[in-house]
């Protein structure tokens, strides 16, 4: 099997949520997903597609957010829910809260990186945020190509 160690840096992009002002939530019947961590809950096998929260596109431009793509890795990044340990695949595109980071995958699958996730406990830094440098900085191994991650399910 060939496989290669590379910066986490270098096949993902971190990215953060944004504020939801309380009087945007609660809305189900637009067709933006908004997450929250009390949404991760609700994820099946590890994918996570539906939530208490959606908007569309006029509330996402006034909150400023911005939709992320089906495969991101998101996980909560504060406080207690990180005892949690938590991650979840966005399985359609979606956007999410300032409590939840994400990992988009470059030239990795998804379900790579959010393994490697799992390698991480997240408990120990719920007293304080995670060190994301440290985490970016990190040098897995990854599978080479497509096929050779399909070669190692």
């Amino acid at each position: 099997m060939s496989w290669k160690r590379e910066r986490l840096a270098d096949v993902a992009k971190v990215v953060n949520g944004f504020a939801f002002p309380e009087r945007y939530q609660g809305d189900s019947l637009s067709t933006i997903p908004f997450i929250k961590v009390s949404d991760f809950a609700k994820a099946e096998n590890g994918i996570l597609s539906i939530a208490s929260n959606y908007v569309n596109d006029s509330v996402l431009k006034e909150v400023k957010a911005k939709i992320y793509p089906k495969g991101t890795i998101i996980f909560p990044k504060v406080g207690g829910a990180l005892l949690t340990n938590k991650r979840a695949i966005l399985g359609c595109d979606a956007t999410f809260d300032n409590n939840i980071m994400g990992l988009i995958p470059i030239n990795i699958e998804a379900k790579y990186l959010c393994l490697f996730m799992h390698s991480f406990d997240m408990a120990n830094y719920h007293r304080r945020k995670f060190n994301f440098i440290y985490l970016l900085n990190s040098t897995p191994n990854f599978p080479k190509s497509k096929k050779h991650a399909r070669r190692w399910r």
